[in-house]
């Protein structure tokens, strides 16, 4: 009987939604959960110690900006880790040293210096959640739920930014603003439970000659096709094995052929973190100038966060049933743009927190496809580097922006540069050349294949 390649990419692209899929689901929503609260905490930390250790607008601003420049390090580097390595020691690794030096911080911290040192720390651990989660997500998900089923777990991250300003307003009060980063050390028990029961990546295995692991995962995803599966026995390979194992897979994509996608991404997130990181630190900030209280204010972010998540399932949804994805993004910038407009020059309470909420409604939601759209845009082999060059770059923007915008002369300059930022991120994603339309395959994500004595059932 004639052999018959099986694409690993294509039986995922087509399984339907199985117990195996939503558990790798919850497992990436728990982890970008606590990257998220983690991340997002240091904004309600400020209120406790700006005063106590006498700091400036520029100085409070790096408090945050010295986690982003860990996550940075984190994101750019774990990429090259994951993909040699794996999916799963690699995220473990992230969870335990960001848990582990949250808690160091809390215990040790009493000074400027010292939080900035050790917060950069806990980033580089946390730099590797986001990036790698998202390479791994798509790598199980299929085509036609893609994007909607992915930002259930990436929009962990914003569930993490609302928990943060809840506890800062029931907790910190009153316990001090250490507990907040105590909470975080949650990660180190979730990086050890994950050793016992988070599955590798079904193309990373196949793509690394680990086949009869490939086979078993494969089968559990998709059933019906079990016994294919097991007639490949350990003769199964993968289109992109050889070039798994190549030294330069990190150069992939820098390459030729991704180079136009590669630098539209980076814009693109650079601007889309820069207005994300800006208007999370500062806006509370801004609304408490105005009068709102500190509960008030915190409320905005709330709201804010809120509104990303709904925003990022309907333009994920948008991008799976209707719009091309980059036009859905595009989209969703424009309009964000807009609403940060009406911020300007409006104090009204009402209006200022529907433009808030529209705001992250619009430009925090791009994120959520933006990681879908990276991770799609190359092959396995380079698919987490990917995905944390781009998040690298984006981290970037996410360490401006909280500086930038502190150092800023008044709420009116804030608001202007993030509504500029959200008009860059869209022309910026014009630019964008690997597009997958509803009903066709990415080019880059058809890189593993199995080779099987069967026939397609």
């Amino acid at each position: 009987m004639a052999q018959t390649e099986i694409d690993v990419r294509e039986e995922l692209d087509e399984a339907g939604m199985r117990p195996l899929h939503w558990w790798v689901v919850v497992l990436a929503l728990l982890a970008i959960t606590i990257d998220g609260y983690n991340t997002m905490v240091t904004p309600y930390v400020i209120p406790f110690v700006q005063h106590t250790w006498q700091l400036s607008g520029a100085e409070s601003g790096l408090l945050v900006s010295s986690a982003l420049i860990g996550v940075m390090v984190g994101s750019l580097g774990q990429g090259v880790i994951a993909d040699r390595i794996g999916r799963k020691p690699t995220l473990i690794a992230g969870l335990i040293i960001s848990g582990g030096f949250s808690v160091l911080t809390a215990l040790l911290v009493d000074s400027l210096s010292g939080f900035v040192a050790l917060r950069f720390l806990t980033g580089v651990g946390l730099g590797v959640i986001m990036p790698l989660c998202a390479a791994y997500i798509n790598e199980f998900l299929p085509r036609n739920l893609r994007h909607r089923i992915a930002t259930i777990s990436l929009a962990g991250f914003a569930v993490g930014g609302i928990i943060a300003p809840v506890l800062g307003i029931v907790l910190a009060q009153d316990l001090g603003w250490q507990v907040l980063l105590h909470i975080g050390g949650i990660s180190v028990l979730l990086g050890i439970g994950y050793l016992a029961v988070f599955p590798e990546s079904v193309e990373y295995l196949a793509a690394r000659g680990r086949k009869r692991e490939a086979i078993t995962l494969l089968s559990r995803l998709r059933p019906d096709r079990a016994a294919a599966y097991a007639q490949a026995g350990g003769n199964i390979r993968t289109a992109g094995e050889q070039g798994q194992r190549t030294p330069r897979a990190w150069l992939i994509p820098m390459g030729p052929k991704y180079l136009i996608t590669t630098l539209a991404l980076w814009t693109t997130s650079f601007f889309v973190l820069f207005d994300n990181y800006g208007l999370i630190t500062w806006a509370p900030n801004i609304m408490l100038a105005r009068g709102y209280g500190f509960s008030g204010s915190l409320f905005f972010a709330i709201s804010f966060e809120l509104c990303s998540i709904v925003g990022g399932f309907a333009c994920g949804y948008v991008a799976d049933k209707w719009l091309p994805q980059r036009i859905s993004m595009i989209v969703w910038l424009v309009l964000g743009s807009l609403c940060a407009v009406v911020l300007v020059t409006v104090t009204d309470p009402i209006i200022s927190l529907i433009s808030v909420s529209a705001t992250g409604f619009f430009i925090a939601a791009v994120l959520y496809p933006l990681n879908n759209v990276t991770a799609m845009s190359y092959p396995v082999n380079a698919r987490s580097t990917g995905v944390g060059y781009m998040l690298g770059v984006g981290r970037l923007g996410g360490i401006l922006g909280p500086y930038i915008c502190g150092a800023l002369p008044g709420p009116s300059a804030v608001f202007i540069a993030t509504t500029i930022a959200g008009f860059l991120a869209a022309a910026s994603m014009v630019f964008y050349g690997h597009e997958g339309r509803r009903g066709k395959r990415v080019g880059a994500m058809s890189g593993t294949a199995v080779a099987t004595g069967g026939a397609r059932d």
